[in-house]
């Protein structure tokens, strides 16, 4: 049994790594996939064999992987890498960053997942568009009302610049092009998922700010956090999804603990 000391150890490790990395290679490098990873960096889901994988690497010895964990820690950041955008604020940085982690929403949207006022981050987002740093895109759906919404999203500018030098999600989850062209494609259904989202923050008794997941694999389309740890996932149904996945995603969620994080 690998006591507590050791597995924040292990984390600060597996994090650095994956800054240095990226968060394929280091699944791949100790042998687990991109979703296993996740789940014991941002879910605390320990399990056995991956703290051990870990340690085993350093011949076992704590001494070792604190070493190995420092020289990537004191590794100098690649050249290759874009300087980040250091003329902006911190709150236009943190809502940049916010509109990465959750792309394609609405001001009123984002304004409820961060729990701030929607003038205030409506504001924001004028500002960082003055900028080149954000963009709209005019989106109507009959379902969320008759008027067009502008769903914001970063440009390919913030994109290679943002919070490259900041602790947060993005540099170990970065923000890729190719993902949000991806979402792009399925704009109904993203729209449908920020608006359920939003909606959710209000079920948050502590009336924190809300983490927002999307995922490519798994069963579900979104991952909500709320305060605590708390999560609610969310599984779109529609044309694009057919039968026979809509019924394999169902059946992965129904033998679920739901006493546990997802």
């Amino acid at each position: 049994m690998i006591d507590d000391d050791r597995i924040d150890l292990i984390r600060t490790h597996l994090r650095a790594h994956a800054w240095r990395q990226g968060h394929g290679r280091t699944a791949e490098r100790f042998g687990v996939s991109r979703q296993t990873l996740w789940r014991f960096l941002e879910r605390d889901q320990v399990g056995r064999a991956r703290p051990r994988t870990v340690l085993d690497s350093a011949d076992g010895s704590v001494e070792a992987l604190e070493a190995a964990t420092r020289t990537l820690i004191d590794e100098p950041p690649s050249r290759s890498r874009t300087p980040p955008i250091r003329s902006l604020s911190d709150k236009l940085h943190d809502a940049l960053l916010l509109l990465c982690e959750a792309p394609l929403t609405t001001a009123r949207e984002l304004a409820r997942l961060r729990r701030v006022p929607v003038s205030t981050l409506r504001g924001q987002l004028v500002k960082l568009t003055e900028r080149g740093l954000v963009n709209y895109r005019p989106h109507r759906l009959d379902v969320l009302g008759p008027r067009p919404h502008r769903r914001y999203f970063p440009t390919d500018a913030a994109i290679q610049g943002v919070g490259m030098d900041r602790d947060g999600p993005l540099p170990l989850y970065p923000a890729l092009k190719q993902w949000f062209k991806l979402l792009a494609e399925l704009l109904d259904s993203v729209a449908v998922l920020n608006h359920t989202a939003a909606q959710v923050t209000a079920v948050d008794p502590e009336l924190q700010a809300v983490r927002v997941d999307n995922y490519r694999q798994g069963p579900y389309d979104m991952l909500t956090t709320l305060s605590g740890g708390r999560s609610v996932g969310l599984l779109r149904q529609g044309p694009m999804l057919s039968a026979a996945k809509l019924r394999f995603r169902l059946r992965t969620i129904e033998p679920l603990d739901g006493r546990l994080c997802p």
